[in-house]
């Protein structure tokens, strides 16, 4: 199987409307981070929740986001401060620009 994104990608979080059963947290939703980890190729949750195979498997990343970015109306701690999900690839897009 091959990857759209490889380390260092930098990736924008789709922000899916109606969407009922979801492995990608809301608050990181229409949010821009960089692809620190490509996990593999894994059966698709959001499928299996509904007693669907999960096939054909999705491709899974761990992206890291800015805490300031995510939680731009609220002040953060001093510091760098991320934050990392994993999500898998039908929620990214790419951001067209590198890290």
């Amino acid at each position: 199987m091959s990857f759209r994104f490889k380390e260092g990608d930098a990736v924008h979080v789709k922000d899916f409307q109606g969407v009922t059963h979801i492995r990608t947290p809301f608050y990181l939703r229409d949010k821009n981070g960089i692809v620190r980890a490509v996990r593999g190729a894994f059966k698709n949750p959001e499928q299996l929740a509904y007693g669907q195979d999960g096939l054909p498997q999705v491709n899974l990343y761990s992206v890291e986001f800015e805490v300031a970015h995510v939680w731009n109306d609220r002040p953060t701690p001093k510091g760098s401060n991320k934050i990392y999900a994993d999500l898998f690839e039908h929620w990214l897009e790419p951001t067209g620009r590198k890290e």
